[in-house]
């Protein structure tokens, strides 16, 4: 049971980082995923399995939403500061 729990947990905040890619520029989006998310990444079934999805919807050049539909960085901090 505690290996399952503390499986779960990596998992799930190594990929809560995948919320801020949407304010990189899209051409930042497949390095930062592959050199800051996937290298963190634990190896178990489940996590290899939601990556392989997440790049093959999202991050892929050929995906079906690629980053430059949704990956813009903000056009002022002013913005998210306040």
């Amino acid at each position: 049971m505690c290996t399952c729990m503390c499986l779960f947990l990596a998992f799930k905040l190594n990929y809560l980082v995948i919320f801020g890619l949407p304010l990189l520029p899209a051409n930042e989006v497949p390095d930062a995923f592959a050199n800051d998310i996937m290298s963190d990444a634990p190896a178990s079934d489940l996590a290899v399995k939601f990556a392989d999805y997440v790049l093959e919807t999202y991050i892929d050049v050929d995906s079906k939403f690629p980053p430059t539909l949704w990956a813009q960085a903000p056009m002022c901090l002013k913005y998210v500061l306040y």
